[in-house]
């Protein structure tokens, strides 16, 4: 009798555990996958081209590829506080910009940075200024290296420069300190034997630099991973946040209509000083050329050690192009081409 109550309460005891070890587990699931829910800003951008995102305090920036180049909003109301930026080659006039995720400030006073493909110039834009009709509002330079296109660009500051440049690997990095260009190859290695012609599609990177930790987030569009550089360019670490066979598998491999099954990850990426923030479009290439999305997006979240801590699953349908991690307010706005009414919307984070 005694026996069967010790096995009795033996066998409640580890119910009881697995239970609860069970509902931790599911608990932990839950807050590392959070869905977020879409509200509208009201505000519809017209652009035929690329859209960029970025906030700065209450600032919400927004960089189109016709003039005015640059649309201002305040975070609070969504109303629009002013625009810069016409097409032109003369003094502060652009002809390809884009705006770079990198924040700056100067005597209290947001800086942002707008890079110019066609003539090569850095342009550092001093918010308050332009608010408040001060000058200066523009500090335009060139590049301080001749060299091959810039394809891409992710960071000028006064003590280095990091772009991609072609058919020299996967980024360039100047230093002003030594006045001297290097060129980062194609890293980590792939497991697979590709065309070097290809690796500049795989790594395409979103890039975002943390100054303070002397760090450098890159996420190769094509691979499930975020890649952790020093401030010059050597890789220290890897973290994957998806199965890198399944890279492999795309690859080699075509459904039956021959479309690509390869998958196509983070194309935008934010960070601030605690963490980095992916865009993940979480879609094969060739489901990203309709209006609907058969997987919705992700925002994946990462501290600068390299641990994935969160994903936030954007609740839509329709494909965002950018985004941008609004620190005050605790949300993220994206830029949708499809959407209609107001293709500026944003997910708050509870």
């Amino acid at each position: 009798m005694r026996k069967f109550r010790l096995t009795t309460f033996l066998l409640v005891f580890f119910v009881a555990f697995a239970c609860e070890k069970a509902q931790n587990k599911a608990s932990e699931e839950i807050e590392f996958k959070v869905e977020l829910d879409k509200q509208e800003t009201g505000i519809q951008v017209l652009s035929r081209g690329n859209v960029n995102l970025l906030v700065v305090d209450t600032l919400l920036i927004v960089q189109k590829s016709t003039e005015p180049f640059l649309e201002i909003y305040d975070t609070n109301t969504h109303k629009l506080m002013t625009t810069f930026g016409k097409h032109g080659e003369g003094p502060g006039e652009m002809l390809v910009p884009e705006l770079i995720n990198q924040r700056e400030f100067e005597n209290g006073s947001p800086i942002i940075t707008v890079f110019d493909y066609e003539r090569r110039i850095v342009n550092k834009i001093n918010l308050k200024n332009l608010i408040q009709e001060n000058e200066p509002v523009l500090k335009q330079n060139p590049l301080p290296f001749k060299g091959n296109y810039v394809v891409y660009f992710f960071h000028a500051d006064q003590d280095f420069i990091l772009g991609t440049t072609e058919a020299n690997g996967r980024f360039t990095h100047y230093s002003y300190e030594h006045d001297s260009v290097h060129f980062i190859p194609f890293v980590p290695t792939l497991e697979i034997d590709v065309d070097e012609r290809n690796k500049s599609h795989i790594f395409r990177s979103s890039v975002t630099v943390n100054k303070n930790k002397g760090l450098i987030a890159a996420f190769p569009i094509l691979l499930g991973s975020v890649n952790f550089f020093d401030l010059d360019g050597e890789l220290l670490r890897n973290t994957n946040f998806d199965d890198p066979e399944k890279f492999l598998q795309g690859f080699e491999e075509k459904d039956e209509d021959e479309r690509s099954l390869v998958n196509v990850f983070v194309r935008d990426s934010d960070s601030d000083d605690a963490y980095i923030y992916g865009l993940n479009l979480n879609n094969r290439s060739s489901d990203l050329t309709g209006s609907i999305l058969p997987k919705k997006m992700q925002i994946e979240v990462f501290d600068w050690e390299g641990s994935h801590i969160k994903q936030y699953v954007l609740n839509d349908d329709l494909p965002s192009e950018s985004f941008a991690f609004d620190e005050k307010h605790n949300r993220f706005y994206t830029y949708c081409r499809e959407c209609e009414d107001s293709n500026l919307s944003y997910f708050n984070v509870e």
